[in-house]
């Protein structure tokens, strides 16, 4: 049932000689045609009698029931299987076209576990970079602060000195410059800490980056042995689902 398993069989054989008690297990197995035997024997034939009772109605019966039970405990069909897959050959389907399907298959559920993990993470991906573009533009904009207030720094540091040389006692005083420089050098931490947050930010994008890749390889390489996981299953008869559609008494030519 699981394997949905549908396929007709017929199989024929031959019984000879017949005993006292009829044996299944004597088959020999033949591709029988009607055409094979005639309804009339050859003129001038004689005919041996068996050890059998083919006169008894009962002997016949049990042909049969010795057919199915013989068929019920020893025929069976190979079909390979795929248990994690779920997935079961066609009758007469080579292992190697039944491994294609399953190759296929496990595709299929690898890209739909894969689709998933890119979903999650590349909306992280997405934060990630957002988060960086904006952490690289407040670099920027610290960086021009900081190179405007040096070059400011500079020039009325110069002028400071230069006014304090030339100027009498009340002028001569550097407060100006060092407040100037006090401002540069916060300027310049708090451009420290932004360049800090870009490299944060690249090596958090690297990473998100990485466990895609790994995780995409793991979920491959997973469904990879998912597929390559196949077995042969014997698949035998329920007693119903033998007929018995012909059993005949047929004389051998010597």
């Amino acid at each position: 049932v699981k394997a949905d398993l549908k396929h007709d069989q017929t199989w024929e054989a031959i019984f000879h000689p017949l005993g006292e008690r009829f044996d299944a297990g004597d088959a020999v197995v033949v591709d029988y045609d009607e055409r094979d035997f005639r309804p009339e024997g050859p003129e001038g034939a004689t005919y041996a009698l068996v050890d059998a009772p083919i006169d008894s109605a009962s002997f016949w019966t049990s042909v049969k029931s010795e057919l199915k039970e013989h068929l019920y405990r020893n025929a069976t069909i190979e079909v390979f299987r795929n248990a994690q897959l779920k997935m079961y050959s066609r009758v007469g389907e080579s292992e190697d076209d039944f491994q294609g399907r399953c190759d296929r298959a496990a595709e299929d559920r690898a890209d739909e576990e894969i689709a998933k993990v890119r979903d999650r993470l590349e909306a992280k991906l997405d934060r990630a970079k957002d988060q960086l573009a904006t952490a690289h533009r407040r670099m920027q904009e610290l960086e021009i602060d900081a190179d405007t207030r040096k070059r400011d720094e500079w020039m009325s540091g110069a002028s400071d000195v230069l006014g304090v040389l030339l100027g009498g006692r009340r002028k001569r005083s550097l407060s100006g410059a060092s407040r100037r420089r006090s401002q540069t050098q916060r300027t310049e931490q708090r451009l420290r800490t932004a360049e800090a947050k870009v490299q944060d930010k690249v090596e958090m994008i690297t990473e998100i980056e990485q466990d895609i890749v790994l995780e995409v390889e793991e979920i491959n390489d997973k469904w990879e042995d998912i597929a390559a996981d196949i077995d042969t299953l014997e698949v035998g008869l329920e007693k119903t689902d033998i007929k018995v559609d012909e059993v005949a008494l047929v004389w051998v030519r010597k």
